[in-house]
């Protein structure tokens, strides 16, 4: 089964939307409130220090630049003998190319503006769910595992998504639980999950998700709410 991620995501700020929900009276109330300082400690834990991020940017550029050199080291040792001048003018662009590559990897993968702006818009959405109904998806290749929420019926959205590392660091029995807290900054990040109420037995585990899944945009951000219940899901 496969559905349209983009097409079933809430932005955080949709606050029409939030009434709404909160309306049906569901398995879920959404509500906003102040940010507290437990919450901007864990946005600020996010960001990697100057030290963790030299030694990356710098595995990253060693990688890249073997990237770069194997094929010519190859082509040199095997098929054509290439002067040491021309290996040496060969190396500036390749050199440059490599730093420019790592420069903008460290910007995407370590870029804190997000996490800043979540801080200072000063607030956060609040999921409380209460559920009777669970099928968790095995986890891919250590990104974590994932959990589909059964919502209920009644109202547009069926189904909560959670899917993280976060979700293994829970003590055993304690999730997923019948009652929790999802607590999700501006952005949609989620920022934490707080248990409730009983452990909840998933009712079925699916297989993990595939490369091409991601590749097709099939897997749903954590945090979504869809409009596609858990036996669609399942099925």
């Amino acid at each position: 089964m496969s559905w349209d991620s983009d097409a079933l995501r809430i932005p955080a700020t949709a606050y029409a939307q939030t009434l709404a929900l909160i309306a049906y009276g569901q398995m879920i109330q959404i509500t906003q409130r102040p940010i507290n300082d437990s919450e901007k400690k864990i946005l600020l834990g996010q960001i990697p220090s100057r030290g963790e991020r030299i030694e990356k940017a710098t595995m990253a550029f060693i990688f890249i630049l073997f990237v770069f050199l194997g094929p010519l080291l190859l082509i040199d040792r095997y098929w054509i003998d290439v002067s040491p001048r021309v290996e040496l003018i060969s190396l500036f662009p390749i050199l440059t190319i490599t730093t420019l590559l790592t420069y903008r990897l460290d910007k995407k993968m370590f870029d804190s503006k997000y996490i800043k702006a979540d801080i200072e818009v000063g607030t956060v959405t609040v999921y409380n769910v209460t559920t009777d109904k669970v099928v968790k998806r095995k986890d891919p290749e250590d990104f974590g595992p994932s959990y589909y929420f059964d919502l209920g019926q009644g109202s547009e959205f069926k189904t909560l998504f959670l899917f993280g590392q976060y979700l293994m660091d829970f003590k055993r029995k304690t999730f997923p639980s019948t009652e929790f807290q999802v607590i999700k900054a501006n952005s949609g990040q989620v920022i934490d999950v707080i248990p409730t109420g009983g452990y909840l037995k998933p009712v079925k585990t699916l297989k993990a998700y595939s490369k091409e899944d991601f590749k097709k945009g099939k897997v749903p951000d954590d945090g979504q709410l869809l409009s596609i219940s858990i036996d669609e899901i399942v099925e």
